[in-house]
């Protein structure tokens, strides 16, 4: 039998039955010629399926790629509003937090939830020391969120002088702050429950023993 369509031809056959274009940097949809394919579809009716299976692959990958122009993140005032007054904010895709700004909570990371905190006062924090008014820039919260998973104890620089601070996911995800209250609580129970004697207690460090407590957190 004569064929109109050159089945033999793949990038032809895609192109003028399924209607699909296919270049090198994916398919995309193209004009179809129906007389191709009604003529030959018994022939080639496996390459075009499969065709336009690759096309919503493409499509379904290019979507789930874009990055959101903001993230949903989470700032602590501290202060007055000590232990914990979270406001939902916004911050940029490329905000500065993401690229050397933001300091990862070490306990954060082992329990699977890692999380960057930004200082918003850009001097050292260690000159509130002394500071007349020093109450008034701590931020107790967050001094439990950097506490050393084997000390327990957080590093000078985040026991004063902290100020306000953006907090955020590592992985651009949005953080509400119900899920940041659960993260700086879950921090206070490793400190609440430390035995110097014993060690740290690193059978609380892992993402299973954080879900289990979480799932049943009450506030």
């Amino acid at each position: 039998m004569t064929t109109s369509c050159k089945i033999h031809d793949a990038i032809y056959c895609v192109r003028r039955c399924c209607g699909i274009l296919v270049i090198a940097s994916g398919s995309y949809s193209a004009p179809k010629d129906e007389n191709c394919q009604a003529s030959d579809w018994k022939n080639h009716k496996k390459v075009c399926q499969a065709a336009r299976k690759a096309l919503s692959a493409t499509k379904n990958s290019s979507l789930t790629n874009i990055e959101p122009a903001t993230v949903k993140a989470v700032d602590v005032t501290g202060g007055h509003n000590m232990p914990f007054c979270p406001i939902a904010v916004e911050i940029s895709a490329d905000h500065e937090i993401f690229n050397g700004k933001g300091v990862l909570s070490p306990v954060s990371k082992l329990i699977g939830h890692p999380i960057l905190i930004y200082r918003h006062l850009q001097d050292e924090p260690l000159n509130y020391l002394f500071h007349p008014r020093r109450e008034h820039f701590d931020n107790q919260s967050v001094t439990y969120l950097m506490i050393d998973p084997e000390t327990t104890v957080a590093p000078p620089r985040w026991q004063q002088g902290i100020g306000r601070v953006t907090v955020v996911r590592q992985d651009k995800k949005p953080l509400s702050s119900l899920n940041m209250e659960k993260l700086w609580a879950y921090c206070y129970r490793i400190l609440d429950g430390f035995d110097y004697r014993g060690g740290p207690p690193r059978h609380r460090y892992s993402p299973d023993a954080y879900e289990k407590w979480a799932k049943n957190y009450s506030g």
